[in-house]
């Protein structure tokens, strides 16, 4: 009676928003059917906007959830100590509760807050020495969540005579559904968008010059940027990783392959990834508009720095990477288990504003950029961004003689891979790939060389809503560019849907700059 007591208690003080919650009050234990409406769906609890979460709910649920955790993790620890009073199947049954309530906890907290500090054992106070967990990164927390549902569910199928037991058969049928409320999204229907380095002064860009028919073709804005982020997130987009997608591993014959991976999405959701290109700053756009240089910011994360009319440097939000982090800093469940952008480089004018190639070596600060490109390039991978090749020289790596693709691979690795780190991902330039629509053949030379220097990630452009190929040992997928060309051309499409190549992300109209010189043409 003991036990039964205890668990009830656990299950006083579950987070089933069906009955306990509404946004104002927040989850209230003390009440009954105190949900009423959209609050009683199963779905307010979460950071779309519906919660009142961090806008002062009268009951916040930040505290009771580890509260509930330490009961739970107490029966988990202090239960194996008095396995022998008890038979096996009523043994693993309360120890596979005390795992469900505390997965369900793990997820209410993860819907709500992104990564949390996963607290999976009782913290004695004041004998443990250091009473502060760090929180945990999105994924770790997913990862949990899954693990501790797996656990419970194992346990109670565990035993011998599980099908015989009503209340045992509910159980399990109440976890895999907890479980199933994140599905497996078909990797072959991810979408994959890309942008340039983004315009943040649009009269500088369209200024009449000989650089503005190139920025309005090829070139998105940062109000368009933003206006396309809210648009996607309306629609239910969550951003995803290349590695999400599929991934290195040893099969069981020894042979490394690419395996698709598996990506949990709610019902309704819909994964895409993001790159941008030239993420260089090169010389030629200076005093048109964009930002100067990436920086690491006084936060520990990577933004950009922008040179005034005054002659004073700026440091702030200035294109792509700090914007999308502010966006998914204020929406959390836009980016799929910490996921950012591809972000990728040529090395002919040196990465990220510093100029780095080796034809600047007799600048008196080149050492000194090399060291301070690096050191940013490391923030980016610490701060879940993922690095891309995009050739050294901007080359057409399909068409161009193979002596030279040969010379362009090796001074990428030698100028860009050597400050970056290994990469493992390459933008085709132009889009132009080393092959066709059809899986890479054995007798590719360029794959292969490519291959050989450990790029497994190849994406060319496509139009079309998804093109995804999975080979042996790698992955392809097309990318979609969202520019003023592109946009300009929905436009000009008008009702001929068949035309209009942006919808399923947001229309074109909603989102092209009046500032834009039209009609936009290509060259």
């Amino acid at each position: 009676s003991g036990m039964d007591i205890y668990m009830a208690r656990l299950y006083s003080n579950m987070p089933w928003e069906d009955f306990k919650y509404l946004s104002q009050w927040g989850v209230n234990f003390n009440g009954w059917l105190n949900a009423m409406g959209i609050d009683g769906t199963g779905e307010a609890m979460n950071r779309d906007g519906i919660c009142c979460a961090f806008t002062g709910e009268d009951n916040a649920y930040w505290g009771k959830a580890f509260e509930l955790l330490r009961d739970a993790n107490f029966l988990l620890e202090n239960l194996p100590k008095y396995q022998s009073s008890y038979a096996e199947i009523t043994y693993n049954h309360y120890l596979g509760e005390a795992y469900y309530v505390r997965a369900t906890v793990f997820y209410a907290m993860a819907r709500r807050f992104g990564g949390i500090p996963l607290v999976t054992k009782v913290i004695q106070y004041p004998g443990d020495g250091n009473l502060e967990v760090p929180r945990a990164s999105e994924e770790e927390t997913w990862n949990q969540v899954l693990a501790d549902y797996d656990k419970a569910i194992e346990l109670l199928k565990g035993a011998s005579d599980y099908d015989q037991h009503p209340e045992y058969l509910e159980a399990v049928t109440s976890y895999e559904q907890a479980k199933e409320t994140l599905v497996p999204y078909d990797l072959n229907k991810i979408t994959h968008i890309f942008f340039h380095t983004l315009i943040m002064d649009e009269d500088k860009a369209f200024d009449g010059d000989s650089d503005e028919r190139g920025y309005n073709q090829v070139m998105t804005t940062a109000d368009e940027f933003l206006k396309i982020l809210q648009s996607m997130y309306d629609k239910g987009f969550v951003l995803v990783r290349l590695h999400d997608i599929a991934y290195e591993t040893t099969d069981e014959t020894g042979q490394t392959i690419m395996k698709k991976g598996e990506i949990l999405l709610p019902e309704g959701k819909q994964a895409f990834v993001m790159s941008q290109d030239d993420v260089c700053y090169y010389e030629y756009m200076d005093g048109d508009g964009f930002a100067s240089r990436m920086v690491i910011g006084a936060d520990g994360k990577p933004t950009c720095e922008m040179k005034l009319d005054d002659g004073t440097i700026s440091t702030g939000s200035y294109d792509l990477v700090p914007l999308l982090e502010d966006f998914i800093q204020e929406h959390p469940d836009f980016s799929y288990r910490g996921a950012r952008a591809v972000i990728a480089f040529t090395g002919y004018q040196g990465i990220l504003g510093y100029r780095t190639a080796a034809s600047y070596s007799d600048s008196p600060t080149y050492e000194e950029d090399r060291q301070t490109a690096s050191a940013v390039a490391q923030c980016l991978r610490d701060n879940g961004w993922e690095l891309a090749s995009h050739s050294w020289g901007h080359r057409d790596l399909g068409n161009i003689e193979y002596a030279h693709f040969k010379t362009d691979c090796d001074k990428w690795e030698n100028e860009v891979e050597s400050l970056i780190g290994p990469t493992d991902i390459i933008l085709f330039p132009f889009g132009a790939d080393v092959g066709d629509w059809h899986p890479y053949s054995s007798d590719n030379d360029r794959f292969n060389y490519l291959h050989s220097l450990g790029f497994r990630y190849f994406c060319n452009v496509d139009s079309t809503q998804y093109w995804v190929q999975f080979g042996k040992d790698y992955l392809r997928q097309g990318r979609r560019n969202l520019d003023g060309y592109r946009m300009w051309k929905d436009i000009e499409a008008g009702d001929d849907t068949s035309k209009r190549k942006l919808d399923d992300l947001f229309k074109a109209e909603d989102v092209f700059s009046s500032k834009r010189p039209t009609p936009v043409q290509w060259n």
